[in-house]
């Protein structure tokens, strides 16, 4: 059978399975259907209608398939090029539903092979699985499905956390440029990879601010995962609930803080008018550096009466880790970052068993 024949047979094939029948107009091009848009052109146009009360109607305008046995072999069901020399817009495909559809997407993405989704509502966009790009997503807003009717097993993250606070201490947040890494893909030896860069929008100078997903995974497992390009990923949406739960977390420490220091205070009520005005001349500063990692500073300013004096050192629990005992002579101490551990403390100026100021310091990674 010649090639001739053969594309005469596809065409009789064609409109027999999308029920509908196949026209050729007077420039020659063929049309299978009505037409949608009287002022386009079509080389050739595929449509289908089908009514029926039996079953699940399914009307396909086209249908594309491509099976290969190469293994270096690159197969497309339906590919779209769309291209022109003016500023008009081109589309590689363009997909939408029509006015009085009531449930359906424009275009529909799955990795099931039948392609067919029972779905609610209207979509210009229905994917099934994982969706990559190569480039920036835009998006007046993102929604994550949050219903409490599509959730089980719910358990508090106290659970499975401990000291969520401490280890959002300890995250590093870095700045990084993206390496040069595009999907490996042939390329005319007119167009490099540089230019295609050019074209997605990717910007490879830009600076960009994140986290490294082999250290935030030694903090929180469930927040990286790996792709199936073998390459770790950052869920920084699931990150937020964790950042208002250690939101949480300080604020109760705040608010024992508090307790304490109005505790103390109360107790300091029966001294003297002299004694209050000599221990306001005691000053505690900030310090030095804050945060730190291995050692810091705390300066002070003591008067020449002072009979006891000393810098403690409580968590966020209000419990004593350190004192250390300080005089008039002396106008600073050091604070090394082993007796204490990684996190928020607080330090006080105690001077004859009265509180002068408390400050607070950070222990980072």
């Amino acid at each position: 059978m010649t090639k001739k024949n053969l594309l005469a047979l596809a065409l009789i094939l064609c409109p027999m399975i999308c029920y509908s029948q196949l026209r050729v107009v007077s420039n020659g091009n063929s049309i299978v259907g009505t037409e949608l848009y009287s002022n386009s052109d079509f080389n050739i146009k595929l449509q289908s209608s089908i009514s029926t009360t039996l079953g699940y109607p399914r009307s396909v305008g086209i249908y594309g398939r491509s099976d290969c046995s190469d293994i270096r072999g690159i197969n497309y069901g339906i590919m779209g090029v769309a291209s022109n020399s003016s500023e008009a817009c081109g589309y590689g495909v363009n997909g939408s539903i029509s006015l009085e559809t009531t449930n359906g997407a424009g275009i529909l993405g799955t990795v099931c092979h039948e392609g067919y989704m029972d779905i609610t509502g209207r979509y210009a966009g229905l994917f099934n699985g994982s969706v990559k790009v190569f480039g920036s997503v835009t998006a007046s807003s993102f929604l994550t499905s949050s219903d409490y009717r599509l959730k089980e097993n719910i358990t508090s993250i106290n659970e499975r956390y401990t000291n969520i606070l401490d280890k959002v201490l300890n995250i590093n947040v870095v700045e990084f440029k993206y390496k040069k890494i595009l999907p490996s893909m042939t390329l005319p030896d007119s167009i490099s990879e540089e230019e295609i860069i050019r074209q997605s929008g990717i910007d490879p100078d830009k600076t960009h601010v994140g986290l490294i997903a082999q250290e935030l995974r030694e903090l929180f497992p469930t927040l990286v995962e790996e792709g199936q390009d073998g390459y770790l990923a950052v869920n920084y949406v699931e990150l937020v609930p964790l950042l208002i739960h250690s939101i949480q977390e300080l604020n109760q420490k705040i608010e024992i803080l508090e307790k304490n220091a109005n505790r103390r205070s109360a107790l300091g009520t029966g001294i003297n008018e002299n004694e209050k005005m000599a221990l306001k001349k005691n000053v505690l500063y900030q310090n030095m550096p804050n945060p730190f990692k291995e050692q810091t500073t705390i300066q002070f300013e003591l008067t020449n009466d002072v009979k006891d004096a000393a810098i403690c050192v409580f968590d966020m629990q209000g419990k004593m880790l350190l004192n250390k005992p300080i005089s008039s002579g002396m106008e600073s101490i050091s604070i090394n970052s082993h007796e204490l551990g990684k996190g928020i403390f607080l330090y006080s100026l105690i001077v004859n068993g009265q509180e002068i100021d408390t400050k607070k310091m950070v222990i980072s990674k």
